[in-house]
């Protein structure tokens, strides 16, 4: 913790709440793509009807950008306003587990060091956070035509963004596998999350 050297300067706020408002952003962005992809798997299911378009071809359709996705012959159908916030709650939700997740085992392998307990919490929430920050790669499918099959990269970018942020965590750990527990422990608790919950698939395609 940073703290104020004269009287009446303002601290300087950890540079974990700014990762982890970063996180809640990603996690918004999250929530339309979730949203988004959910509705096109029911097209192509036949489960709901999509609006004739010149050709019908849905394949020129099926796309995560804003511009196509906001047209007012299919805005209707997401119905954005009703879902979002609550795939939002949920996404922050898992976000939240798994940060727990990883900071209850950085705690756990400082135990009965108070200082290094602190250092622990901070450390593994950034890593955490940092992890999830990567799913800003979603606004890449925001801008562009890209076709949404290709949407599970962001997914994989997260995963390794988490692998190299414990494995960096644990570095000055005593046990290599340190990390490889966190790891476990983070993606267990998202799988289950989503099996329990059903807001969204294990991967989104």
């Amino acid at each position: 913790m940073q703290e104020s050297t004269t009287s009446g300067e303002v601290d300087t706020p950890p540079l974990i709440y700014l990762f982890i408002i970063a996180s809640l952003v990603c996690c918004l962005i999250e929530a339309y793509v979730v949203r988004t992809t959910s509705v096109y798997a029911d097209i192509r299911n036949r489960k709901i009807l999509f609006p004739e378009t010149p050709g019908g071809n849905l394949s020129g359709e099926d796309s995560l950008q804003l511009v196509r996705n906001l047209r007012s012959d299919i805005l209707p159908l997401m119905m954005y306003l009703d879902t979002w916030p609550t795939l939002f709650l949920y996404v922050s939700m898992e976000y939240f587990l798994c940060l727990i997740a990883a900071v209850w085992i950085g705690v756990q392998s400082q135990r009965g060091d108070v200082p290094g307990q602190d250092d622990a919490m901070t450390t593994w929430a950034t890593s955490v956070s940092l992890a999830y920050t990567a799913k800003v790669g979603y606004l890449v499918f925001l801008v562009w035509r890209i076709p949404i099959s290709l949407v599970d990269l962001v997914d994989f970018l997260f995963l390794l963004w988490m692998v190299r942020g414990f494995s960096i965590t644990a570095s000055s750990h005593p046990s290599r596998f340190l990390a490889i527990a966190a790891l476990i422990v983070s993606v267990i608790s998202r799988v289950l999350f989503r099996h329990l919950t059903a807001w969204s698939p294990q991967i989104i395609f």
